[in-house]
């Protein structure tokens, strides 16, 4: 099937009348661009799309099918103007019609798009489907304008836009190095060696007649392995901060005057001595060091293996490093201007082992920031102390999985913005969750949209997300993931434009909260296997305000033939922050349910707040939709409506 589809063509053709069967059948033998959009829907979601249309438009499947047809032409250019009304007008009127429009391919360039709209009718004469022709790049006179024609981008493009802004680096051999001197496995290898050598330095003492040579062989290779650590070291840090550490020097003279010593022992070497016997008890003396060396060694062997394993905890994420002072954190800065840090949470206890731990984050902002930072923690799951400097630590209290609340994103902003004043004197802020990314990423973005430092929301997520990745780690973006955060964050921009209130403007607002009534919750051919979720019992819906749950519906079975479901939510007062829910009825647990994203026997959650819905009505896409992305039961593309 040439096609790529949220609704399979069979179940398009399913609903088709026979006349309309074979028009569609006659354009797909044409292998030519087109596309399929729902009559009911009034965003005219394509759902389904031949490959030559999606590859001709320059863009992947996913970012074409489930989006509105409109993402092909450009939001400041009114040359479709005249062409939009007559769609309109044809989808009023049910009739087929024929336009030309002025539309852009995913790389921004301009094309001619002849476009024929036909109508698709079921078995009872009523249209279900609008079936778009297209021939594209015939000449059309378009009128010169100062400013680029390009459309907005989208989330994608701008991510793929702001990378090619910034020609990717590749890491130096020292660069390569370090990583590898710091990673867990090097740390691990390095412990078992120096275990062997106590070992040895313990064990075997020696005597008159000297070393066994066995112990002599091996200890010479573990000396070998240790100069060439010492070796690696100082080619990483460099001459002048090598010599810096007292305890680099140390480890050095111990490590190359027992390579002598042995060499000597093995060889009958004196090296300027008097006597062998004078030798032996310089060698014994260099064991005593090499032994207090080992010691020392193994310590900073297991702080290392940690080091380590925060580095894979971590993954890509970027990591602020600087060899001079010994920082090596999961921290970073996001803005240019240096005044936004964003981190994991500054840990005690075991927890340290993985992350950060709080006394070197402490030592951090001694360092580089004192008496000149705030904190910004939304990790109430792992609390700490407050610092023994004094500094402030604001607490939100914000749930892993989920977004800040509006009212948390107005008070961010305006604190934030009240602390660092004019910016001139240097403060600085950080905000950290859990890992730095979801919860810490929602707030950095609404403070990169409130400094300006961004003028949109995708602009917003691709800076993060590109600030937070380690790129020349590859791997997948370390941005926020979480679809309910995103939609709080292009949120946070419409507050923001509606208000027209910025850093330096005064305080920001909340929303004014409008009361709804929730009637129903719809899911439309949501599925991918209806059979399979029927089999898997009812499932209900959960309505929460503030994190307590305030309605649970009654159970529903899923309808296997039309692959729809409807809750009924019995007029649901709710105003604010609302979180809906869908469960399968006999996996889950009551006391679990104000929770996001963990629960048991959950399909999807969604956060949503209801000074953004239009007319007491919310539609999204499964991909705006948290757990539904990513969960191969559910169709990427499909819609979900509450109101």
């Amino acid at each position: 099937v040439n096609s790529l589809s949220s609704v399979t063509l069979s179940e398009v053709y399913a609903t088709l009348c026979d006349e309309d069967i074979a028009l569609l059948d006659q354009i797909r033998r044409f292998r030519g661009p087109w596309l399929v959009s729902k009559s009911s829907d009034y965003n005219h979601i394509i759902v389904t799309a031949s490959k030559k249309f999606v590859v001709d438009m320059g863009y992947d499947k996913s970012e074409l099918i489930g989006e509105n047809c409109k993402k092909l032409q450009a939001s400041s250019v009114d040359f479709n103007s005249e062409a939009n009304a007559k769609l309109s007008a044809a989808y009023k009127a049910n009739t087929d019609v024929h336009v030309v429009l002025l539309n852009y391919k995913g790389d921004g360039a301009p094309f001619g798009n002849s476009l024929s709209i036909l109508m698709l009718r079921n078995k009872s004469n009523e249209v279900v489907y609008h079936l778009g022709v297209i021939k594209i790049d015939i000449e059309i006179g378009v009128p010169p304008s100062p400013q680029p024609t390009r459309p907005t981008r989208g989330l994608t493009d701008e991510i793929r836009y702001q990378q090619s802004q910034a020609p990717l680096e590749s890491f130096t051999v020292r660069d390569r190095l370090y990583n590898f001197l710091n990673g867990v496995h090097f740390q691990v290898f390095m412990m078992g060696v120096v275990c062997t050598d106590i070992g040895i330095l313990l064990g075997h003492t020696g005597g008159e007649e000297g070393e066994d040579g066995s112990v002599i062989a091996i200890t010479m290779i573990i000396l070998i392995v240790f100069l060439t650590e010492v070796l690696l070291k100082g080619f990483v840090y460099g001459p002048y901060l090598f010599v810096k550490d007292p305890f680099n020097l140390f480890d050095s003279l111990v490590v190359l005057l027992s390579f002598i010593c042995t060499f000597a022992e093995a060889t009958n070497v004196g090296l300027g001595v008097a006597t062998l016997r004078t030798t032996r008890n310089v060698y014994k003396a260099v064991k005593v060091l090499r032994t207090v060396r080992s010691l020392r060694f193994l310590y900073k062997s297991v702080k290392g293996t940690s080091a380590g394993a925060r580095k894979l905890v971590g993954r890509n994420k970027q990591r602020y490093v600087d060899l001079e002072n010994q920082f090596d954190l999961d921290l970073c800065y996001i803005d240019d201007k240096k005044r936004l840090i964003v981190m994991s949470v500054p840990a005690i206890g075991k927890l340290a082992l993985f992350r950060n731990p709080i006394w070197e984050v402490v030592r951090f902002f001694e360092t580089k920031h004192k008496n000149s930072y705030r904190i910004y923690n939304c990790c109430p799951e792992h609390p700490y102390p407050d610092f023994k400097t004094g500094a402030a630590i604001i607490k939100y209290n914000v749930q892993d999985h989920s977004p800040p609340t509006m009212e948390c994103f107005v008070n961010f902003m305006n604190d934030a913005g009240k602390y660092i004043g004019s910016g001139e004197d240097g403060k600085t802020i950080a905000v950290h969750c859990r890992g730095g990314k979801g919860r810490s990423g929602s707030l950095c973005c609404a403070w990169l949209l409130y400094s300006k430092e961004c003028d949109s929301a995708d602009k917003a997520l691709a800076k993060f997300a590109l600030s937070r990745t380690e790129s020349r780690m590859g791997g997948s973006l370390q941005g926020v993931e979480t679809p309910s955060q995103k939609r709080y964050i292009y949120q946070v921009e419409q507050l923001l434009q509606k208000q027209n209130l910025y850093w330096g403007d005064g305080p920001v607002s909340p929303p004014k909260a409008k009361t709804m009534k929730l009637k129903a919750l719809h899911l439309d051919m949501l599925f991918s296997d209806p059979a399979g979720m029927a089999k898997l019992g009812p499932i209900v819906c959960t309505v929460s305000l503030e994190g307590e749950m305030i309605f649970t519906s009654e159970p529903v079975l899923h309808e296997v033939l039309s692959n729809k479901v409807t809750f009924r939510l019995d007029n649901t007062e709710v105003s604010g922050d609302v979180q809906v829910s869908v469960y399968i009825k006999d996996r889950m647990k009551a006391e679990k349910v104000a929770k996001s994203g963990k629960e048991k026997g959950i399909l999807f959650t969604f956060f949503f707040h209801s000074a953004f819905t239009s007319k007491g009505e919310l539609s999204m896409k499964t991909k705006m939709i948290d757990k539904a992305v990513k969960n191969k039961k559910i169709k990427g593309t499909s819609m979900v409506r509450v109101g």
